[in-house]
């Protein structure tokens, strides 16, 4: 089954099963006496099925890269974060990696944290490792347990290269930190099992496979620690489950003679593997994969026990099985955790999409966002390099070549290029016609009408602003409402956004001016550049290829506001950022671009044709032809020659994004808001740094797409990347504010008094 987003189950339904699950369980324990609680009922075995069923499969959540297998999932948090550990084959052997997420959902992988032994030892060739100590409680924190102030990975190692080749042996290793990017330290007397060992028994003599250790305080097994692995015999291939138990970790004993979970004919090839244990209730559930038996390829299934020694195999329906595309070879080798009252079970899918990390879940779930193999920008236009080839290597040849001509591009082949008397500052007067105290006395709110005077005709738009008051110059920001979670008054004005916090601006020592984008260009297709200001400034007959659309008519407006804040003594006009979301975030840098007094521009989630490149391949994410099918009338004519030219059009966002130095620009994304590209973003900020640099500023400052909520704001580029949907949310106002805070804005006036 698979599953997009916007479908969802009821939590209801899952609370129910959760305390079905129990009560079965407590009937269980009532019925047997301690010494008799071997066998664990079926219905206790269908409560547990009920409780931990994923039927939901997500999809792939960590894809191969070329040439790589990657396996064995293991999930656990660590203080805010997910982390996942898991293994990578890149054709001479195994190592380990990490990968990290804040949703359980979407990873990025960080790098090796347990590589293979340098020389030629017995672990030379393969490291494959597992934390170990994982809280077993089922409704628990899902964090690793220390012993003896370390956190612990068993893993297997072999010194013959190739895929799981024979023999492999158990070493042991740890770590200060399992959420770092560094190596595991290894137990100097490794290996702790081998199947050549003496006590060795049938069943893993031929080698060790996956370990999974858990901490049983009643020591029913004989030890502290208890391990149980998977291992091959000699002769027929078969792979069953066996256990061991260490007080220290260090030392270990083999309990039993036989393994205590074995399936399928004696006789002939079958797999019990990779077991993964949770504790529901007084219920230890064993995860763990076959193969061979039952049905055609792998596949993942459970058993149960009340000691650990005895288990009780479920014979139901299987838990995950090939059904997709992705994993219709092998889905297999369970990590199980529930966390906020749903269930993830992550298993190794192999389909075609190659060897990689899937995910079911207990109820729908968004699809993850396989954009964690990074790709990177092909075949970028040069930035600092003239379209007639020519180096640019200095300001000057910045400033009189390279940005003039980059301006003439945007404006002849994206936005348009707006007629002179448009910004004629003579044309344009202001009327406040309402004021008022809000917040309890801490501001003012002003309505202002914008009047100009066009050559052609006449237009009007009003403005809503908000100034504190501070007894002197405030900086400010100016917002481009765009026609979403927006109410107007009467006359058309802006009354409240939620993309706008108003108050929170106000009590950040900061003034703030909304106007409504509709009141200055209609957003609508079929408009026809009939309405708004475009008739007050030039007939519709005069129109050409290269004539200003709609979002240059939209940052024409937000000039016009800055020139009523130029007009007014409280507000400091040489401080003042334009801030705009989606389609307003693509105008908000181009206001930066064609307006140089701003001094800041910031771009909310603005995508396509506006922060995101386009010599990027993001699938997910929007490109030239939709917009130009849907929302045409946002570009000038020509822009139509690019729809479906992405990757070989001659000039691109980063170049437009430069244009704003040496003054602030911000870039902010958010994480499931594939359809903006957030990678494109981060690299549209990346390849315009070079034009900061050439003033002897630092750009955006950062070598990587950061992790959500690490903005990069060491530079003159400031980047964030945002938890969440496509919104302008508080957060992102708040790293805007950050951003102009830590270059003295709100100092500006008081050194100026000084």
């Amino acid at each position: 089954m698979k599953i997009k987003i916007g479908h969802f189950v009821a939590v209801a339904a899952c609370v129910a099963t959760c305390s079905a699950m129990l009560s079965a369980v407590a009937d269980d324990a009532k019925a047997q006496t301690a010494p008799e609680r071997k066998v664990v009922s079926q219905e206790t075995m269908k409560a547990i099925y009920e409780e931990v069923k994923t039927p939901y499969k997500v999809g792939m959540v960590l894809l191969p890269e070329k040439n790589e297998k990657i396996d064995n999932p293991c999930v656990f948090r660590h203080g805010d974060e997910w982390y996942m550990i898991f293994v990578v084959f890149e054709g001479k052997g195994y190592e380990t990696h990490l990968a990290k997420s804040r949703d359980l959902v979407n990873w990025r992988r960080l790098g090796c944290v347990f590589a293979r032994a340098k020389g030629n030892g017995w672990d030379s060739a393969q490291s494959d490792g597992w934390p170990a100590l994982l809280d077993p409680r089922w409704d628990g924190p899902n964090t690793l347990c220390k012993f003896d102030g370390r956190y612990w990975m068993m893993y297997i190692g072999g010194h013959k290269k190739g895929y799981e080749t024979d023999p492999l042996s158990t070493g042991v290793a740890w770590t200060d930190d399992p959420s770092a990017v560094k190596q595991w330290t290894r137990y100097p007397k490794n290996p702790v099992f081998s199947p050549s060992d003496a006590d060795a028994r049938d069943f893993e003599r031929k080698t060790i496979y996956k370990h999974y250790t858990v901490e049983d305080p009643t020591r029913a097994c004989g030890g502290r620690f208890v391990d149980f692995y998977n291992a091959k015999q000699k002769g027929v291939w078969r792979e069953t489950i066996g256990m061991a138990v260490s007080d220290d970790m260090l030392t270990w004993r083999r309990v039993g003679a036989e393994p205590v979970i074995s399936n399928g004919d004696t006789t002939k090839f079958a797999i019990s593997g990779d077991p993964m244990i949770r504790r529901i209730g007084d219920v230890w559930v064993m995860f763990y994969f076959g193969c061979g038996w039952q049905r055609s390829g792998a596949f993942d299934t459970f058993a149960c026990s009340y000691d650990l020694k005895h288990w009780t195999k479920w014979e139901g329906k299987l838990l995950i099985e090939p059904s997709e595309p992705y994993d219709a070879t092998y889905a297999h080798k369970p990590w199980v955790i529930k966390h906020n009252g749903v269930v993830y079970h992550f298993y190794c899918a192999v389909g075609n999409k190659g060897r990689g990390i899937a995910l079911a879940t207990s109820q729908a779930v968004a699809a993850a966002n396989t954009d964690n193999a990074l790709p990177a920008p092909k075949n970028v236009p040069e930035l600092m390099k003239t379209f007639a080839g020519a180096d640019v290597k200095t300001r000057e040849d910045w400033e009189k070549v390279r940005a003039p001509e980059l301006l003439a591009c945007f404006e002849r082949e994206e936005y348009g290029k707006r007629p002179a008397a448009a910004d004629e500052r003579g044309r344009v007067s202001f009327e406040t016609y309402r004021e008022t105290e809000v917040f309890g006395g801490k501001a003012v709110c002003r309505h202002v009408r914008v009047k100009y005077d066009g050559p052609n005709g006449k237009h009007v738009f009003p403005i809503t602003a908000y100034i504190p008051k501070a007894g002197r110059p405030v900086p400010a920001f100016v917002y481009i409402a765009i026609n979403f979670h927006t109410k107007y008054d009467a006359e058309g004005a802006v009354a409240t956004s939620e993309y706008w916090p108003v108050e929170k601006i106000i009590d950040r020592g900061y003034a703030t001016a909304a106007f409504p984008v509709i009141k200055v260009a209609a957003d609508n297709k079929n408009a026809g550049f009939s309405q708004g200001v475009f008739p007050a400034v030039q007939p519709a007959n005069a129109r050409g290829g290269d004539s200003w659309a709609t979002i240059s008519a939209w940052a024409w407006g937000a000039s016009r506001v800055l020139d009523w804040m130029e007009t007014e003594p409280a507000i400091d006009a040489k401080h003042v950022g334009v801030v705009g979301h989606s389609r307003g975030g693509k105008t908000a840098l181009w206001t930066g671009a064609t307006d140089k007094r701003f001094a800041m521009a910031c771009s909310n989630e603005s995508g396509c044709s506006g922060a995101k490149l386009n010599h990027i391949d993001l699938p997910k994410s929007e490109h030239i032809d939709f917009m130009l099918r849907v929302l045409h009338h946002w570009f000038c004519g020509n822009y139509r020659k690019y729809g479906g030219k992405e990757m070989v059009m001659p000039f691109d966002q980063h170049e437009m994004l430069a244009l704003i130095a040496p003054r602030l620009l911000c870039v902010g994304s958010a994480t499931e808001d594939h359809w903006c590209g957030p990678l494109g973003e981060w690299w549209s900020a990346k390849l315009a740094s070079p034009a900061w640099e050439l003033y002897g500023k630092k750009g955006l400052v950062g070598d990587k797409w950061p992790d959500p909520e690490k903005p990069q704001q060491e530079g003159c580029v400031s980047y964030h990347l945002r938890t969440g949907k496509h919104f302008l949310t508080p957060y992102d106002w708040d790293r805007y504010m950050d951003f102009a805070d830590k270059h003295g804005w709100r100092s500006a006036n008081d050194r100026a008094r000084k």
